[in-house]
């Protein structure tokens, strides 16, 4: 056996060229296939370290991402549904300020029920979760992390009382590092009833996510058919908060991966499809080689060597081959994986949980001797069953048809499926393209937007709460360098944020129009800071004022939904808070702007005076600056004229709103920069297809040639014989791949913005780049066979 790897070792490097490439087309192949199978399990597949994690599942709305419920409705679900062991409700990126000791700092909180651990099923590390005697006590639970980073894994904190947001809360425990897996950004949690007392009776405060657990022996369709049951009885009993309210239990895994699934699906069947086109090619290789060593092979067999030495010598060489371009596809993933979450930002659930584990490995090597080993087996077969006497007589003819079609089938699939993933690449790429242009309904440039939480021990009544924020926006917007300045609940690129349930004076309801709407309070010049076009009407003046009459602006898709064809100026709607219909006169219509995402649109919509908002518990706010120049340089000079009015209200969440723009195209760039690498693997892969299988031949059919050329034929002839061959092989599989991705590129509908899956630019110049790349890869091989020496060749083949 050492005997044989040390032959197989040194028939490798005999043949650099042959192992250099054998070696990069695999660890291509299994790098992106490592990098992909690795976000796909991590965020997909993966379970979370939560206790029967399978039965945990997320209520949501039809066509929405969660349910946005409230709290009353947690205490019917756990009163009425008997599907459910356990239901607990969450509010997550909670802000609360930690003050005492040094500049105040800003934490995310959860804001969570007390049965939100059990449900989970996951017990502290260190001291105890709140119970439901003390629900409504004030008492903290902290992340490992902000125990380590804030406390220096101090054990003596639990039982320490700290000030957030203004509170003396008791820290009763510390979390396992791995339950933070369902909200990486909570740095503790707090109980509602503590927190957020005003929410326990607001029907209408549609604010909290629900998680419960299956009970034993209950199906998810099981539960979904009670579920829906109920919400329509809650719906028709409380129509003014809960009607259109129709939850659905969604499983807790695939509720996490959603955002991303369709991006990664997508991008890993591009993935397979390139390491198909890595087997057509290692395939071709290998069945070149093997017809080329038939001579050396015949020679070893007529000099005493066995059939079984040959055939475990070559499977040897593929083992080789196949450990070497396993450790280059690893060596490729673990640079390209940080690249791609990178890439993905926010957009990449789970991604601080993502790695190379020992099943990746595993596999990678795996996938690696299969791959090489099956395409190795049948030249190392016929090797093993080689007649000397027979060999000389192919040599002199050259490889036999079926050789030479089997070559160039190989070579027409990487075309194939080269052709689909450029197609696939270039419809992703121009996705991209028509979301960096699209209109979001604001200017983004030179706008820095901060969070601001007002504590709410000094600021938990409307009055003061409303005297901050207006200082506030006056100071900053008294900052040399500032145009405008103004705060905003529920801002671009946010999400949706809190929401109402809306009625309209004289409508008639239609269970297919939801009833909800965005509440968005501003203080200040909102729409003139961030450059909001007022379609009609007006925008606020400093007129409306407590003492005014309540009045607010819509946005176009509320306009349009609720509001019907007429003038909306001057329609009444109101916002329902505890089942008490707040009236408001519409003003003015305002643009769409992108709520979540840039490939989103907006929400239903109102606007209104943060000094005539309808509830007291906003006390939160996004401050927007326009700036002269570059914003970020007036951090500093804006957090000071906060703390001029409070110095406890930190910022937080401080970023150029032009940076949230691209953090809000992460899906949308991740697909389209790594489909590019992948179609740009696959071109490189089938142009050295080409360039391999021509040289073969070529020099196979060198007595051809030289006959040729001393018949008469030109050097051009030649080389136009040899690259004709080239193109027309390519040829044939550009127009099936045309084919199948005319049938099959639908599939990537759900991720196409502004360009439809059948995009005749994106297939004609596919097409073209295919066709240009054939045409390069075969003139090398075509030149070669064009400058033969025809009286050389003629010669070594003993026929002068």
């Amino acid at each position: 056996m050492l005997t044989d790897l040390r032959s197989a070792f040194q028939n490798l490097r005999r043949s650099p060229r042959f192992a250099v490439a054998a070696i990069l087309t695999l660890g291509l192949g299994l790098g992106a296939n490592a990098t992909l199978f690795t976000l796909v399990h991590g965020v997909l597949l993966q379970g979370f370290p939560y206790q029967d994690d399978a039965r945990l599942v997320v209520l949501t709305r039809d066509g929405q991402r969660s349910a946005h419920v409230s709290l009353p409705d947690a205490a019917d679900l756990r009163r009425e549904m008997h599907g459910f062991a356990g239901v607990a409700f969450r509010l997550t990126g909670w802000a609360m300020d930690l003050t005492g000791s040094g500049d105040p700092e800003r934490l995310t909180a959860a804001v969570v029920e007390p049965e939100y651990f059990p449900i989970l099923g996951v017990a502290p590390a260190r001291g105890r979760v709140f119970e439901t005697r003390d629900a409504d006590a004030r008492l903290a639970v902290l992340s490992d992390a902000l125990w380590r980073t804030r406390f220096g894994g101090d054990p003596a904190v639990i039982g320490r009382t700290l000030t957030l947001s203004g509170h003396p809360y008791v820290v009763t425990g510390i979390m396992p590092a791995s339950f933070g897996a369902l909200d990486p950004e909570a740095q503790l949690w707090v109980p509602a009833a503590a927190e957020t007392p005003w929410a326990l009776p607001q029907r209408g405060s549609n604010m909290f996510e629900a998680i419960a657990r299956l009970a034993p022996g209950v199906t998810l369709a099981q539960a979904n058919t009670e579920l829906q049951a109920l919400t329509t009885r809650l719906a028709a009993a409380y129509p003014a908060t809960n009607g259109g309210k129709i939850l659905a239990a969604t499983p807790l895994r695939d509720f996490a991966g959603a955002p991303a699934r369709p991006a990664l699906l997508a991008l890993w069947v591009a993935v397979g499809l390139l390491l198909l086109i890595t087997c057509a090619n290692l395939a071709g290789l290998l069945l070149a080689r093997g017809i080329s060593r038939q001579g050396a092979l015949a020679l070893r067999l007529a000099l005493g060597a066995s059939g079984e030495n040959l055939l475990r010598t070559q499977l040897l060489e593929a083992s080789l081959l196949a450990l070497a371009g396993a450790g280059l596809g690893l060596a490729l993933a673990s640079r390209l994986l940080p690249l791609v979450v990178d890439l993905a930002g926010s957009a990449l659930p789970r991604s601080t949980e993502l790695g190379l584990g020992p099943a990746v490995v595993v596999a990678s090597l795996a996938l690696a001797l299969l791959t090489a080993l099956v395409f190795a087996a049948v030249p190392a077969w016929r090797a093993s069953r080689l007649s000397p006497g027979s060999v000389l007589g192919q040599l002199r003819s050259g490889a036999d048809r079926a050789t030479h079609r089997l070559l160039g089938l190989c070579v027409t699939v990487e075309s194939t499926l080269a052709l689909l993933l450029l197609v696939g690449c270039l419809l992703l790429g121009r996705t991209f393209v028509s979301l960096n242009a699209v209109k979001l309904g604001f200017e983004p440039e030179r706008v820095l937007s901060a969070d601001l939480v007002l504590p709410e021990i000094r600021y938990g009544t409307a009055a003061p709460q409303t005297a901050a924020f207006t200082a506030m926006v006056e100071r900053v917007n008294a900052i040399p360098g500032v145009i405008a300045a103004a705060t905003v609940i529920s801002p671009p690129l946010k999400g949706s944020g809190v929401a109402h349930t809306v009625e309209v004076e004289g409508e008639i309801a239609r269970d297919s129009v939801p009833r909800g709407a965005s509440s968005r309070p501003v203080v200040g010049d909102y729409f003139a800071t961030m450059q909001i076009p007022i379609v009609r009407g007006r925008a606020f003046e400093p007129r409306d004022d407590a003492r005014s009459l309540p009045v607010a602006i819509v946005n176009e898709t509320f306009a349009r939904q609720r509001l019907g064809t007429g003038d909306p100026l001057g329609r009444r709607v109101a916002l329902v808070v505890d089942d008490t219909l707040h009236w408001l006169t519409v003003v003015g219509v305002a643009r769409d702007v992108h709520t979540n995402r840039v490939a989103d649109g907006d929400v239903p919509a109102v606007y209104t005076p943060y000094v005539q908002r309808v509830v007291g518990w906003q006390r939160f706010g996004t401050l927007m600056v326009r700036a002269q120049g570059d914003p970020a340089l007036l951090t500093r000079q804006i957090q000071a004229a906060v703390w001029s009015v409070d110095p406890s209200v930190p910022l937080s969440g401080v970023m150029p709103l032009e940076s949230l723009v691209q953090q809000s195209l992460g899906r949308e760039r991740m697909s389209a920069v790594v489909s590019l690498v992948l179609a740009l693997s696959a071109l490189v892969v089938a142009a050295q297809g080409i360039f391999a299988l021509l040289s073969f031949v070529t020099n196979l059919r060198r007595r051809e040639m030289a006959v040729r050329l001393a018949l008469g034929a030109g050097p051009a002839a030649v080389a136009r014989l040899v690259a004709g061959r080239g193109v027309r092989l390519a040829g044939a599989g550009l127009v099936a791949g045309l084919l199948i991705a005319a049938l099959s590129s639908r599939l990537l509908g759900a991720l196409l913005y502004g360009v439809t899956a059948a995009d005749w630019v994106s297939y004609g110049v596919a097409a073209g780049l295919l066709l240009t790349v054939a045409l390069l890869a075969s003139l090398g091989p075509a030149r070669r066979a064009a400058r033969t020496d025809p009286m050389q060749v003629l010669r070594n083949e003993g026929m002068e």
